[in-house]
């Protein structure tokens, strides 16, 4: 079994990796919305010899891992590496492309060094909750990587036996699959792991400050398993450690606002 997952922000403000014209609105509107937010954690933790975890270190508004080579969304600016993107172009000099591009085939040769014949690969992800009411999407590809009818089963079984909804194939479709001299089964795995009630609709283009955020947010929740999790000392520590590792930097828009929402996590984890 493989895991893979892009669940960064990691790039953006490199100004040999991006070429995007960074503003509040493509913070706010599509970077905030469209990044697999903390899916290896879900999976941090498992150290057994026949189940490795790939992960691709940064955001797909850098380079799309999953993308396909000569992509159908090519045609729309959404290949492996976005030109357009909801309003937005990046224009990206000849030489830096071909370096981007490198990035995306060492992801697949890492895929492909990291999977056997007859694995399984979870392709891991999150979306926004306003996509769907769903909380788990599974996906796959009708070729001849789909999951077996006993594996779907499973899956299904055993996130509705925990009080999921779960979607087949909604809100989305597919699932990642290198080329490899072998066969395997692939099926994606999608949550809406974080959840925030809002007092009213979110206002474009703001900041998502500690201001904003008492205005503009009545409450917010964890899922019921992550909250059981977190009861856990070990757990809790785990969860600390890797916000104050990863998440409160200085060196990047992350610093600026992680600070206060996950600086707030981090204070009640040392507290608790």
């Amino acid at each position: 079994m493989a895991f893979t997952s892009s669940l960064t922000i990691e790039g953006l403000y490199d100004e040999h990796l991006s070429f995007w014209n960074i503003d509040e609105k493509f913070v706010n509107d599509i970077v905030l919305k469209w990044t697999d937010w903390h899916t290896d954690y879900l999976f941090h933790g498992y150290r057994k010899e026949n189940i490795r975890m790939v992960r691709f270190p940064y955001s797909r508004f850098i380079v799309d891992a999953e993308r396909l080579w000569d992509d159908p969304l090519e045609a729309e600016g959404q290949g492996i590496l976005y030109k357009q993107f909801d309003g937005y172009s990046r224009m990206i000099p000849q030489e830096h492309e071909e370096h981007l591009l490198s990035l995306w085939h060492n992801h697949q040769e890492r895929l492909r060094y990291n999977l056997c014949p007859d694995a399984l690969l979870l392709d891991c992800h999150s979306f926004p909750s306003e996509l769907s009411d769903v909380d788990i999407c599974i996906g796959f590809n009708e070729d001849w990587s789909k999951p077996n009818k006993d594996t779907i089963e499973l899956a299904v079984n055993l996130f509705e036996d925990c009080g999921y909804k779960v979607g087949i194939n909604e809100p989305y479709s597919n699932s990642e699959t290198p080329d490899c001299p072998f066969t395997y089964q692939s099926m994606m795995l999608g949550d809406g792991f974080w959840r925030l009630q809002y007092m009213d609709k979110p206002q474009e283009g703001m900041t998502p400050s500690k201001c904003w955020l008492k205005e503009k947010v009545s409450f917010a929740t964890f899922d019921d398993d992550l909250w059981v999790l977190l009861q856990n000392k070990v757990w809790r520590q785990k969860l600390r450690d890797y916000i104050v590792e990863h998440k409160l930097t200085d060196d990047s828009w992350l610093g600026k606002i992680a600070a206060e929402g996950l600086g707030a996590i981090a204070a009640l984890l040392l507290a608790a």
